[in-house]
């Protein structure tokens, strides 16, 4: 009998090839939506997963209550805080305490390469399951000169040599040492929330740092993580937890104004709103979204295949009549179309692999990530296609097979089935289908102007026509390095000021804080800079004055500050006053608040500390260059020139500053485009579903249109007479979607401090772009059925 389904069902596919291809194409792109979008979020969810004792590893973030109630959280903790626990809770079995620094050049065979540095306790590699293929995990990083490396760094440096046992130069905040190669690991796996290449002993850091922070409970750097002993209770440790924070002294009063939580690792990827979030931190929202989109798209697909089932079985109620006449009974004809349903399914689905697979590098470049396609091979993701190939036929063709099997022997016959010649089914699968393609379209269009509104709005400096070009050496020779080119470009009118800074506006920053005196945590970001940086970013000086290019006679180091930090400080005049959270140093200037971070988050205090030799310039990473828009490649082309004479040791590698900011918004262009093109293919199924119901719906009234033109009706009525149906539906579908559009994009714009208000516009776009497509694709037909001569449908009556 299934032989018999399957060749019957061959046959009436090749027969009918247009509604067959209509199908196919509609479902395979669809599931070829829903197979990327598995191997997305089957990817996210596997983030920290492969370590051997995932369900024992815990990252402790701190839980900082606020005066309106709210707990701020972060995974930025004290240095300190990773012995006090290992000494003093017996529940677990290993801390370990992670930190990183953007930059570190490295010097071996005469070569210098420009790296950045992962800091992490003794204990890291036997840990956390990062293997070393060479080398001792357990006293790797024992010594503080040591250093392991990643297979991808070993052999950049050494080829195909031994690295174990080499000594290497490395560079740290100006601060020139020799390090002993002492383990070569495996590459850090793409689903790893920690990322690394070059692995220094954490304590090495207290020797860098020292003098510049006090290693306390207020300096909040490091990630501190856990590893349980078997058996314990995750809730026990947290209340354990909770008493030792009790018992800490940190401020005057002797009390710790903060409290410590677990976190298990395999949910560290999905907390993007934490502070000190690491950088592949995602958005479960978006997830969610993607997976929401898919299914959107797949019941898009589904609803083709119902509504084109619809209108064909009206074309067969006499079909099954006379199967019935002949013996055949109910579950026979469920079969049969049951059959046609999930052997189209089939042919999508092996379509959809076939795509998907074919279209995994774009849509890894796309989302960011890097899928293999392995990730579709396992059984369980097997089983599920299987499942959802099955629950779609059953879905797009079980409908029609039931009202065709369960109609009257008497109307089968005459042609006749309940519910499928009324339309209202049909008429309300339609307009549902152009509501979600239409909620889309108007998610697109705000997305977009939202992005370049962000894109476009004052952030408070000239971020055109400036230049940043990494610096390499010590803080000392980078600072004479940005000297050095300003005296060499002294005499080029295309550069028009050169300043030297430590951060690249690019989100992040060195972050410091302290407790006031209302025991509320105050916590102010740091870029150190040199004199010439207010005048290279295009800054105002709000109060007080700028620096001089020295050091104040009083040893205080001069500082700057932004507006928000007085307004947060609630300082009546700032000059003068010394921030909490950093050493040694006073304010003598106010300069305008701007941005240093995505719009996305309001603005933070900012304390700009100045750069000198023996300071603060150790901590210099860029060179900021103002030039003159006109003749750009011949002054980008003088400045290299420039740079070889004073840095030949270094490369050249510069980026304009409007495209770094532009880049910050990476993220969010990347879902625009996501939902775009879901949008796209949205618009598109719809297309292909009212294309086959008009080809339907004139191959059923070929007649009618037929005895009309006899009658005198011209083309131009009959047009009008098949379009204004779909026209009708489409407008009732933007009528259903603008509220649901409406308040979904108002949620998502909330999540920006600086945002626009979703305007009218984009639903009038999309309600025009949904009609006149949905008109364009009727009329193809609508046209080709006034045109038809009548006598070709009447000769036989």
């Amino acid at each position: 009998m299934l032989r018999n389904y399957f060749l019957v069902a061959i046959r009436s596919l090749r027969r009918e090839r247009l509604y067959a291809a209509i199908n196919v194409i509609g479902l395979a792109v669809a599931l070829t939506v829903a197979l990327l979008a598995l191997a997305y979020v089957k990817h996210e969810r596997s983030y920290d997963r492969f370590h051997s004792n995932s369900d024992r590893l815990f990252r402790i973030n701190y839980l900082i209550p606020q005066e309106n109630g709210r707990i701020q959280r972060s995974a930025g903790t004290a240095f300190v805080l990773a012995p006090i626990l290992r000494e003093q809770l017996p529940d677990i079995a290993a801390t370990v305490a992670t930190a990183d620094l953007p930059e570190a050049i490295v010097q071996y065979d005469r070569h210098n390469f420009r790296e950045p540095v992962f800091f992490a306790d003794s204990q890291f590699f036997s840990t956390f399951s990062f293997p070393l293929i060479d080398g001792d995990p357990a006293t790797a990083l024992q010594n503080p000169n040591s250093v392991v490396l990643t297979e991808k760094l070993a052999t950049k440096y050494f080829g195909d040599a031994r690295p174990v046992g080499k000594i290497i130069t490395i560079s740290i905040r100006g601060k020139q040492e020799l390090y002993e190669v002492t383990g070569v690991c495996r590459n850090a796996p793409g689903n790893s929330s920690q990322q690394f290449d070059l692995v220094i002993p954490l304590r090495k850091l207290f020797s860098l740092y020292e003098g510049v922070f006090k290693f306390g409970w207020n300096l909040t750097w490091p990630t501190t993580y856990v590893l349980l002993r078997d058996g314990v209770s995750v809730t026990d440790v947290n209340a354990k937890l909770e008493a030792l924070a009790l018992t800490l002294p940190v401020d005057a009063d002797g009390k710790l104004k903060i409290l410590f939580g677990l976190q298990p690792i395999a949910d560290m990827h999905f907390d993007h709103a934490i502070d000190n979030a690491p950088p592949n931190a995602s958005r479960p929202l978006y997830s969610f979204i993607l997976a929401g989109l898919a299914l959107l798209v797949l019941l898009l697909a589904c609803i083709n295949f119902m509504t084109l089932a619809i209108g064909r079985s009206q074309t067969r109620t006499k079909e099954v009549g006379i199967r019935k006449v002949l013996g055949a009974r109910s579950d026979q004809v469920i079969g049969r179309f049951l059959g046609e349903a999930i052997l189209l399914c089939l042919i999508a689905t092996l379509i959809a692999f076939v795509t998907a697979e074919l279209l995994l590098p774009a849509f890894n470049e796309l989302s960011g990530k890097q899928i293999s396609p392995s990730i579709w091979m396992d059984a369980t993701t097997i089983l599920s296609i299987l499942l959802l190939v099955t629950f779609t036929g059953l879905v797009a063709g079980g409908y029609p097979a039931i009202v065709l099997a369960r109609a009257r022997l008497r109307d089968s016959v005459k042609g006749k089935a309940a519910f499928l010649t009324t339309g209202a089914v049909t008429r309300t699968l339609v307009v549902f289908q152009f509501g979600l393609s239409i909620a889309l379209i108007v998610s697109t269009f705000v997305m977009s102007n939202q992005i370049e509104y962000l894109q476009s709005i004052p952030i408070g400096f000239d971020k055109e026509h400036l230049l940043l070009v990494k610096l390499g050496g010590t803080g000392e020779e980078k600072l004479k390095t940005v000297q050095l080119l300003r005296n060499q470009l002294s005499g080029n009118p295309s550069v028009r000021s050169i300043s030297a800074a430590s951060r690249s506006f690019d989100g992040t920053g060195m972050a410091n804080g302290d407790y006031l005196p209302d025991s509320t945590i105050f916590v102010v970001y740091a870029n150190p800079a040199d004199e010439h940086f207010v005048k290279t970013m295009g800054l105002t000086i709000i109060e007080g004055s700028n620096f001089t290019g020295n050091v104040s006679a009083d040893s205080l180091e001069p500082l700057l500050v932004n507006e928000t930090l007085v307004r947060r400080l609630k300082w009546s005049s700032a000059i003068g006053q010394r921030v909490p959270g950093i050493n040694n140093g006073r304010v003598i200037g106010v300069v305008n608040d701007f941005n240093f971070r995505s719009l996305s988050e309001p603005i933070e205090p900012v304390v700009i500390p100045f750069a000198d030799p023996q300071g603060w310039g150790a901590e210099v990473r860029f060179a900021y260059l103002r030039i003159s828009p006109e003749r750009i490649p011949a002054t980008i082309e003088s400045i290299r020139k420039a740079w070889q004479a004073v840095a030949p040791n270094f490369p050249f590698e510069f980026q304009f500053m409007d495209d770094h900011i532009d880049a910050q918004y990476r993220f969010e262009q990347r879902w625009w485009k996501i939902i775009g093109m879901a949008a796209v293919l949205a618009v598109l199924i719809a297309c292909f579903g009212t294309f086959g119901l008009t080809a339907l719906a004139v191959a059923r009234r070929r007649k009618e249109i037929s005895v009309r033109k006899v009658l005198g009706a011209s083309s131009q009525q009959i047009v009008t007479l098949m379009s204004s149906e779909f026209l009708k539906l489409a407008i009732i579908g933007n009528l259903i979607a603008w509220p649901a559009a409406y308040f979904a994009t108002r949620h998502w714009l909330s999540g920006f401090a600086y945002h626009l208000d979703p305007s009218l516009l984009p639903f009038l776009l999309a309600g025009i772009l949904t009609v006149t497509i949905v008109l364009l694709t009727v009329l193809v037909q609508a046209v080709r059925a006034a045109q038809a001569n009548p006598v070709d449908s009447l000769r036989y009556e």
